[in-house]
């Protein structure tokens, strides 16, 4: 499961169920996150290796969003 949550208020503004998520499915649910303008500068998120791939964190850093992990 792949989730997109606003931080402070635990807004749900994507859920992906499947299997296994790889990194083209990340930027699937992603593309349409920045449109609704609720990341400000950062986006925080977890070590998973489908959000450390390459294709992700260059497509966070075109549409300016400082990617962080914790």
């Amino acid at each position: 499961m792949f989730t997109v949550s606003i931080e402070f208020t635990r807004d749900a503004l994507c859920v992906a169920i499947k299997p296994k998520t790889n990194s083209s499915d990340v930027l699937d649910a992603l593309y349409f996150v920045p449109l609704q303008n609720v990341f400000r500068d950062h986006s925080l998120s977890d070590n998973g290796a489908e959000l450390l791939a390459v294709a992700p964190q260059d497509w966070l850093r075109k549409v300016r969003i400082k990617p962080i992990q914790i």
